[in-house]
């Protein structure tokens, strides 16, 4: 039985020496290690927390599709996690084999870096499922149809079943675009979401009036010190690509900006994307009756020494949609 033990550390020539003496027992073990931590196990830690760091950041398959846009980046990233995963592997390929740590938890890590990938995967496939794009087009038109039934405009409003069903419908087609570029079921997609899309257009010329009517001017709630800097960005970054095409009227919709966290990977390393977004907007002319709203994306890159870019989220050449006109009368 033992009863107590005595340590001590003894620097001898750049080593340290760490003498155990056992009481009790006809034997005293001495070991010695280096000063310095083992440096190709502090290296592999360091591998395994970033790919974990990686692995948390993929979206659970129960979330699939509530932030297409963040899913569509995560997507993009998957080659990169993946080599990472396979070239950790293979460097640390004995070290693994001998079921060592800390070797053992960067095997473990992989793996579950791996089922979390194939999990997201087999769910945004399922999200971008030309079936799911058939039952958002369907629903549209139903609801467009019984919008003049009903000759109810208001089922064209921001944020009701039509609205939110064609942010689905072209969202799960950009997913499918990434996932399956030159697939069949994606050239399928496209052509029901114009022919959706024509059709729309055309129920809503029957209550146009009606729409007019509700349509209203986006919010200008931004007031924070910058103003000024981001609403000429927003009328620069329009002119750019319109340059005839002046706007009579500059906004920002929201009073803050929105932040959002992630990982990516880079040369086998992990950085972190932190940057914040708020929307602008230019308002055109468009005939003796009514303007145009078209909008612009602002985006600050805090890891970047909050560098500001922008870019429009509206093509100029594109045809006016009736959502997107408001009366000139309401202009104040």
């Amino acid at each position: 039985m033992i009863d107590k033990y005595v340590g001590f550390r003894i620097w001898d020539n750049g080593r340290l020496a760490f003498l155990v003496c056992i009481f009790g027992m006809a034997a005293c073990d001495v070991s010695f290690a280096r000063d310095q931590p083992d440096e190709r196990a502090n290296a592999a830690e360091t591998l395994r927390l970033q790919i974990h760091k990686l692995a948390m950041a993929i979206t659970a398959p129960e979330y699939v599709g509530r932030d297409a846009e963040k899913d569509l980046e995560l997507l993009t990233q998957f080659p990169a996690i993946r080599k990472l995963c396979d070239e950790s592997e293979n460097e640390y390929a004995k070290e693994i084999a001998s079921q060592v740590q800390p070797y053992r938890n960067l095997v473990g890590t992989i793996g579950y870096a791996r089922e979390r990938i194939a999990k997201f995967e087999q769910a945004i496939q399922a999200y971008a499922a030309l079936a799911a794009i058939r039952e958002d087009a369907d629903a549209i038109l139903k609801s467009a149809n019984r919008s003049v039934e009903n000759q109810a405009p208001a089922y064209f409003k921001p944020g009701n079943d039509i609205d939110r069903r064609t942010t689905s419908m072209t969202l799960r087609l950009k997913v499918l675009a990434s996932l399956m570029p030159d697939s069949k079921e994606l050239k399928e997609g496209k052509e029901l979401a114009r022919s959706t899309t024509d059709q729309v257009r055309k129920i809503q010329m029957k209550l146009l009036e009606g729409i007019l009517e509700q349509n209203e001017l986006p919010s200008d709630d931004y007031n924070q010190a910058d103003r000024k800097e981001l609403l000429k960005l927003v009328e620069e970054t329009w002119l750019k690509q319109s340059p005839r095409d002046k706007p009579i009227r500059v906004g920002l919709i929201g009073s803050d900006w929105v932040r959002t966290y992630a990982w990516e990977v880079q040369n086998r390393s992990v950085y972190r994307i932190d940057r914040s977004r708020i929307q602008g907007y230019v308002v055109m002319p468009n005939d003796t009756k009514t303007v145009v709203v078209r909008h612009i994306q602002l985006q600050r890159d805090h890891t970047n020494q909050d560098k500001l870019t922008a870019w429009s989220i509206s093509d100029p050449k594109s045809a006016v949609e009736p959502m997107e006109m408001v009366l000139k009368s309401k202009l104040k």
